[in-house]
């Protein structure tokens, strides 16, 4: 295709050559006017291309060399802790399991027992006797028929009969049965003296204790 600057120039060349025509005569010879197809051609001017910037080459970038890592101190050993040695464990001694349990009322009756009888043995008696009417029952405890004497004590009833240690024990055992005590333990104090103890579905105790106040009298001695 041509350029631009070409075509403008043959358009140029295309008004002369009529503008001259229209000056001439019939007569005049037309000068031969070159045709565009003879008339030489300008070559195209080279148009300087462009040429493409260089791209800078991009800068080294410094790259930043690793800070040392600082070795690891020496961790110290941990010193060797010393296991204590067991220690031999004293194994228990075996205890003497009670025959009976330790109630109030037992240890109201060996108490009694050991306070009723002298050194020797003898007739003294060093329990107070009752002088007071004897009752049927004291706190829910039964009192025999033939009791001779009887008073209150403190948390406790004693009355004085005349019968033997073994009719007193069977008696107490035949009447504290249906009244819901069961016999627990029965034991024996110094010279002879006797007691009984006593226990109900409730867990509670009662004692019943016997004296020989002399060869006809008895000390019975109620702790509940």
């Amino acid at each position: 295709m041509l350029k631009k600057s070409t075509f403008r120039f043959i358009l140029l060349l295309s008004i002369i050559f009529a503008l001259s025509l229209s000056a001439c005569g019939d007569g005049d010879e037309v000068s031969s006017v070159p045709t565009a197809e003879n008339t030489p051609t300008s070559e195209p001017t080279n148009t300087p291309t462009e040429e493409p910037t260089e791209t800078p080459e991009p800068t080294d970038t410094a790259t930043p060399e690793p800070t040392e890592t600082p070795e690891p101190t020496d961790t110290a050993t941990p010193t060797r802790t010393p296991t204590p040695e067991p220690t031999e464990t004293l194994e228990p001694t075996e205890t003497a399991e009670p025959t009976t349990a330790p109630t109030s009322a037992a240890t109201t009756a060996a108490t009694v027992t050991a306070e009723a009888t002298d050194d020797n043995g003898g007739s003294a008696f060093p329990l107070p006797l009752p002088s007071g009417a004897p009752a049927s029952e004291w706190n829910g405890l039964p009192i025999m028929p033939q009791a001779i004497a009887g008073n209150e004590g403190d948390g406790s009833y004693y009355y004085t009969v005349g019968a033997s240690v073994s009719e007193i024990q069977s008696y107490y055992q035949t009447q504290m049965a249906p009244l819901g005590w069961s016999l627990l333990a029965t034991g024996e104090g110094q010279n002879g003296a006797t007691f009984m103890i006593f226990q109900n579905a409730n867990g509670e105790s009662a004692s019943v204790s016997i004296f020989t106040v002399d060869a006809n009298t008895r000390y019975v001695f109620l702790v509940r």
